[in-house]
């Protein structure tokens, strides 16, 4: 059990991942991504947003990025980390994004920037603006940032080819000082600035409303002087606001108490260097002694009963140790106790049986990795990627892939089947792991995909379908009953529901929007429909 839900949430409120789910527009943010997109479609060249650590730069980048995906006509890139060891390994990297494929073997400098060129002229006359986002944007080296300077140069009588958004710490101006020939080219220069205290109310509110199984009544209440508290000891930082209510959010589970005060608040920032297996054996033994006493001294209080005290220790290990070396540490639950807890506190009809990852793949000679992503998660997203690279320390971005390396899949969003849109799938292979079902996936062709799902009764499953489903059952059932063509390689082997209960999917972060462009438009057999 997740330990979230023991407060009502249907998701964690409080994750570091920048989920643009969550994202919260504070005037300042808000002002930024007016002021980028205003600045992009006016073609303006090269924008800079600095910002100190925690300031909400990666999910303004990852904000304005969503908003952008969505125009066919804008074809975006980023660039996560902008460090390299040269310009031309900079500038390779720089061609396989905005080409589509690496640099030719031998390649000189010059003819990798006229292959840029020559793309993005015609892009340009296809319509189609271009941006490249750095994240990390001190990272950059003078010779790297002469580079981006040159590609700025391509440009026709009225725009410029290329739009250019970094994304950095204060002391990028330093290097902007030394460089007045780009400093000169600077369209924005945005300063991101803490939240001030009512903004910081605001954000704390938006996470817990959009986590809350039954919206902002049901979630945990802050006292006025909590939230000032709050504010004081994150200075309106956002990292540090959702990192330190993270400690809270458990520490309400440690008091089973439902509101926050100032003195809760200032505990927990006192613990941020608390390691987890600390707090851990904090939590967990004042929670035992606190339990003692009420079941000596308060006997009519029949809530806490010793199913809920396992349970709840069950939660906070569960989490608290999921980043640990060691396995995670669970208190015995005895059969009785499991069943008097289950029916006490409802949980999911299916339990995520992928904490530690969706698996590894290795990788084939002649495949990207937004390739080899777009078949497991059903797209490739910028969001995807960047959990990805955090997964694997080897890859710093996409183009240091190499045949045979293997490629970890970091745990995936779950996804309960009754928040999905109805979908059904047929289903023409199942493995057990995601890298036999990456092997069977090479061989049935780029139409088909890999669906993750369990539940109780099978566990977890790969299973092989075809990336269009059908939106009605009946047309399902009559397209895996039909005659098995000579054109058709493979036969299906049943359906898979989206609808079924008890089932949870699992995938990208955009996964449920995927089922809604993966969906076939009419009840027509042909074969994009099977």
């Amino acid at each position: 059990m997740e330990y979230y839900g023991l407060l009502g949430f249907g998701c964690e409120p409080f994750s570091n991942s920048p989920d643009p789910n969550f994202f919260y527009g504070a005037e300042g943010h808000l002002s930024c991504l007016h002021r980028l997109e205003i600045a992009l479609r006016l073609r303006r060249g090269l924008n800079i947003v600095l910002g100190e650590v925690g300031l909400g730069k990666t999910t303004v980048c990852r904000q304005l990025l969503r908003s952008l995906h969505a125009d066919a006509a804008v074809e975006t890139h980023l660039l996560l980390d902008p460090s390299c060891q040269s310009q031309h390994e900079l500038l390779c990297r720089l061609h396989e994004l905005l080409c589509d494929q690496p640099p030719e073997a031998g390649a000189s400098s010059w003819d990798i920037k006229e292959a840029i060129k020559h793309s993005l002229l015609t892009k340009a006359e296809d319509e189609i603006l271009v941006a490249l986002f750095i994240d990390e944007g001190q990272k950059l080296s003078a010779e790297s940032l002469e580079l981006l300077r040159e590609l700025l140069n391509f440009e026709t009588n009225t725009a410029k080819l290329l739009q250019i958004v970094i994304f950095a710490q204060p002391e990028f101006q330093d290097l902007l000082e030394q460089m007045k020939n780009v400093k000169d080219r600077i369209n924005e220069c945005i300063i991101i600035s803490p939240l001030n205290l009512a903004e910081t109310k605001k954000l704390v509110m938006h996470r817990m409303s959009c986590a809350s199984i039954g919206g902002p009544t049901r979630a945990p209440r802050f006292s006025s002087g909590a939230f000032r508290e709050l504010h004081r000891q994150s200075k309106g930082h956002p990292r540090q606001i959702i990192t330190l209510c993270h400690k809270i959010m458990l520490g309400l589970i440690m008091q089973d108490r439902q509101s926050v005060s100032a003195r809760l608040v200032k505990s927990c920032a006192r613990s941020q260097g608390t390691s987890p297996h600390t707090l851990f054996k904090f939590c967990a033994g004042a929670c035992a002694a606190a339990l003692v006493v009420v079941s000596l001294f308060l006997p009519s209080v029949q809530k806490y009963t010793l199913p809920y005290a396992e349970r709840m220790h069950a939660a906070l290990a569960e989490h608290l140790t999921s980043k640990a070396d060691t396995p995670p540490v669970t208190a015995p639950i005895s059969t009785q106790a499991k069943e008097s807890s289950d029916s006490a506190l409802p949980m999911h009809p299916a339990e995520n049986l992928l904490h530690d990852g969706l698996g590894t793949v290795q990788v084939p000679a002649g495949a990207s990795l937004s390739k080899i992503m777009a078949g497991v998660y059903g797209r490739y997203t910028e969001d995807d990627l960047e959990k990805l690279l955090v997964a694997n320390e080897s890859l710093r971005s996409p183009s240091d892939l190499s045949p045979g390396q293997t490629v970890c899949f970091p745990p995936p969003q779950a996804y309960p089947s009754q928040k999905l849109p109805h979908r059904i799938w047929l289903e023409y292979a199942r493995t057990g792991t995601l890298q036999s079902a990456y092997e069977s996936l090479r061989t049935l062709g780029p139409e088909f995909r890999i669906l993750v799902h369990s539940s109780r009764e099978l566990g977890c499953c790969f299973s092989l379908v075809k990336r269009r489903a059908f939106l009605d059952i009946h047309n399902a059932e009559n397209a895996l009953h039909a005659p098995h063509g000579r054109t058709q390689r493979i036969a299906p082997l049943g359906l898979i529901d989206s609808g079924t209960r008890g089932m949870l999917f699992y995938g990208g972060l955009h996964f449920p929007a995927t089922l809604h462009e993966q969906a076939e438009p009419n009840s027509d057999l042909t074969d994009a429909s099977i």
